[in-house]
Formats: C-alpha cells, structure tokens, sequence
C-alpha cells in the first residue's frame, strides 16, 4: 500500500522530455511544480525519454536532499499496445516495468498502472503479476488507465475472493466538457456522459487520475468564448473535431463567468471543478510553461 500523500493536481510528463523540451527546462519546471506544492507526477513508457528525464530531477534532488524520493508520488504506465499487437501478458508487464525501472534509475514506483487493456486477456493472472511485484516491492499500490469499469469489477472481484491486493486507481479521460469522438483511439475509456460509470467510481472508493482533464486547453483559457466562430483556427482541426460543440462552449462560458467573480482563472475553476466531483479525482495536467504550473498549483 501507499502511505504517502498524493497532491490532488497531478504533473503529467507527457510534454517533458527533450525531443519537446530542452532537458534543464524539463527539470526546472519540475522543480516549480514540487516548490508549489505537486508532489505527484505521472509519466509513462511511450513518452518518449520523460521516465529517463524524470529520474534524472529524482536524481539531482537527492544529492540535496537523501529522503527526497519519499516526499514525492511516482506515477508510471507499461504494456501499451503497439502497431503490431495488444501487449498484456506477463512478459510485457515485466519487460516494460523493469525497463522504466532502469531508465529511470529507481527501485520502486509508487503508482504502476496498465495503460491500455485487452478485453480476451483473463483479468486473474493480472491481478496475481500486479501482486507479486507489490510483494517484491517494485510497485506500491497498482491500477489501469482505459479500462472499463466492468472489467475492473472482475478483477477486483477475483482479488477480493483471492485476499489479493485489487486495482486502486483508474486513469481514463474525463474533463468537464463532453466529447464528439475520442481523443486517441477508438478504445478510449472517458467517464464523460457516463452516469454508470461514473455512480460506479463513487460507490467503489477508487481513485481516479483522468489524463486530458483540461480537455487539452479547451478548459483552460487556450480559447475563450467570444472566439469560438473562430474556434477551428485557434484550436487546430484535430482538437476543435474532438471537443468543440455549443455544450462545452456553454460550460467554458460558466467558467469564464465564475473565474472573473472568483478572481481567476479558467483554469483554476476548471480544476476546482473536477476536484469537487462527486468521485475521488486528481487531474493530470501537462504544460511546458512555468507560470501554467503555478497557476495549477494554486488549486491545492
């Protein structure tokens, strides 16, 4: 189990690895992030070099400071697909783990999720892979990201049963806004519009870590209202396809409304938001820029 802390806005490290960002940049802005009160960081074996990245921050902070890596929550994700098949046997999870285990230069991660499922893999063997590396303590507390509430159902079911650790924390999309297709693939999992879902996460006490939960800047001030007869070229055609619609204009005007009385801005009501969900939800957010994180951090 985790017994540390985990901050309710969570850094995403996506964006920060050097064919993005230049290293020392990458590093300062984690260093911003922990200054400001994210302890939490999310990162994942497709990122490109942001576990190598990251570890090197981890790295650097424990010459300062040798307890460091228990003041911080590591989050990394393994056994993505590829071009060629969906990769969740055992062999994958363990090859990817222990691989971000050594890019990254740990011997433990705090949070180790699945980033994709494979609906005909048995969920039982899973959970017996997942329990076995918390026992050796490679991994403090498991979980899956674009799973399916039923299938994590099953496997907690067959845990309970087993007095097995179960899954304790789910990353699929979720955002304020709804969505008029997916953002990366048609398996996608978002809680958005999913009542069943998400009275499920509210019933079940898991934790939820939804990635794009600013619907990529939709939500957080890369638009406003008043521009949205223009709203393909400030957003691009992928993301205005994805997300532009008269419902989520109608909540980005909510928000503008409440962040210019609260003294705001989108983005902090937009967090403040989400937190308040009436689920256990810790956003992940990525940004390159310093002022982005503070203003984020400012929501704790």
């Amino acid at each position: 189990m985790l017994n540390k802390n985990i901050s309710r806005v969570i850094l995403g490290g996506a964006g920060l690895r050097t064919d993005r960002c230049d290293l020392n940049k990458c590093l300062d802005l984690y260093n911003t992030a922990f200054e400001n009160g994210i302890n939490t960081f999310d990162t994942a074996v497709i990122y490109g070099d942001s576990e190598i990245v990251l570890g090197k921050w981890i790295e650097e902070k424990i010459k300062l400071d040798k307890d460091f890596r228990e003041k911080i929550v590591i989050i990394t994700k393994g056994a993505h697909w590829n071009v060629y098949r969906k990769r969740l046997t055992k062999f994958d999870i363990l090859t990817d783990l222990h691989d971000s285990l050594a890019k990254s230069k740990l011997n433990y991660f705090d949070i180790y999720l699945l980033h994709r499922d494979d609906i005909n893999s048995p969920v039982e063997p899973i959970i017996d892979i997942l329990n076995k590396l918390t026992e050796k303590n490679k991994i403090k507390m498991f979980g899956v990201s674009n799973w399916s509430h039923n299938r994590i159902e099953a496997a907690n079911n067959y845990a309970l049963k087993h007095n097995l650790e179960p899954i304790r924390v789910s990353s699929p999309h979720f955002s304020l806004g709804i969505l008029n297709k997916n953002f990366c693939q048609e398996d996608d999992i978002s809680l958005c519009g999913d009542n069943e879902a998400q009275n499920w996460y509210k019933n079940n006490n898991i934790l939820v870590f939804p990635w794009s939960s600013l619907g990529q800047g939709f939500f957080a001030g890369r638009i406003k209202y008043s521009e949205k007869d223009n709203a393909e070229n400030i957003l691009g055609k992928y993301l205005f396809e994805v997300i532009a619609n008269e419902y989520n204009f109608n909540i980005l005007r909510e928000l503008e409304n409440q962040a210019e009385k609260e003294n705001a801005t989108v983005m902090q009501i937009a967090l403040k938001k989400l937190i308040s969900t009436h689920f256990k939800i810790y956003p992940i957010f990525s940004s390159s820029n310093a002022e982005h994180i503070i203003e984020a951090a400012k929501c704790l």
